[in-house]
């Protein structure tokens, strides 16, 4: 009777570990498809711009570090296009990018936003990438929007590095 029981109790475990093994064997590459899953989507969706209010556009133009901020406008297609074509070319970047829009901006505010640097007191047009810091405009550029044209304005401001491709002369 004992010879059986040790029998029965090794079938088990042997019945156990073929599970277990079978449960491993099916969970991990299921694991570790989600895994790259949710790290492309992390690396992908990684760049967003800021929304910010008034408050939060004063606090980023008067920082000592330099910043760039998108001027939108709820209803406007070259504002949209101007996010996407943004979101698509600083995927996997550093560069810290946000975006203020008008239509959001109570009665008076705007007023505020424009005064808040010299060079807008007279107006401000959307789309517009403004890059600012230490309370002062570093540049402003007001489209048209290209993918040669927004790289071309994020290197001449440093945000990117130009790439030598020989073909330049040093001065």
């Amino acid at each position: 009777m004992k010879k059986e029981n040790a029998k029965k109790e090794k079938k088990e475990v042997q019945e156990k570990n073929k599970n277990i093994i079978l449960a491993i064997k099916y969970t991990i590459p299921v694991i570790v498809a989600l895994l790259i899953f949710v790290g492309f989507k992390i690396v992908r969706s990684n760049y967003r711009m800021t929304v910010i209010d008034l408050s939060k556009y004063q606090s980023v133009v008067s920082s000592e570090k330099q910043s760039m901020v998108s001027v939108t406008e709820t209803d406007c297609d070259t504002c949209n296009k101007t996010e996407q074509l943004l979101i698509k070319m600083l995927q996997g970047s550093n560069i810290k990018t946000y975006e203020i829009v008008l239509d959001n901006l109570y009665e008076g505010e705007l007023e505020e936003l424009m005064n808040t640097l010299e060079e807008t007191k007279d107006g401000i047009t959307a789309p517009t990438l403004l890059i600012v810091k230490d309370g002062g405009l570093v540049s402003k550029f007001e489209g048209p929007f290209d993918e040669d044209l927004i790289i071309s304005y994020l290197q001449d401001n440093g945000l990117v590095k130009k790439i030598n491709t020989g073909s330049e002369e040093n001065e």
